[in-house]
């Protein structure tokens, strides 16, 4: 199989981040070999490809709210995962798990026989993280 050339990625990473509050950078460049397999069948028809990276890029009610500048949207057997809510553990909580942290969880699909396996990630960004990247670039 080719390689996506440069500018498709780049174009991909763009539309990703900008329209879907997601990321390939966690996972996901195995995925563009494909994508762009499909892309190239579709005519390189820009709008299937924003039309298809949002119905790969789910989520159960909301997209995430990302606390940290970059996102990072795991994938499980070559496919973005579903994502299913985010929790922000606070100071209330900080004896159990510290605070300061929001917790992202995805999930995947795997096909087993007749029928299936879930599997589950969980992001973890913090709030200390993101105000020190916020410091570096201002």
């Amino acid at each position: 199989m080719n390689r996506p050339p440069v500018s498709f990625v780049e174009k991909v990473i763009g539309l990703v981040e900008s329209k879907c509050s997601a990321s390939i950078t966690a996972g996901g460049f195995e995925y563009l070999d494909g994508l762009y397999a499909q892309y190239s069948e579709h005519g390189q028809d820009d709008s299937w490809l924003l039309d298809h990276l949002r119905r790969q890029f789910c989520y159960v009610s909301n997209p995430p709210a990302w606390i940290e500048r970059e996102p990072a949207w795991p994938f499980f057997e070559g496919r973005p995962m579903l994502f299913v809510g985010q929790h922000s553990i606070g100071v209330e909580h900080h004896e159990y798990a510290g605070s300061g942290y929001t917790v992202y969880l995805f999930v995947g699909r795997k096909e087993r026989g007749e029928g299936f396996e879930l599997e589950f990630r969980e992001v973890v960004q913090s709030e200390a993280v993101a105000q020190a990247v916020e410091a570096l670039n201002t």
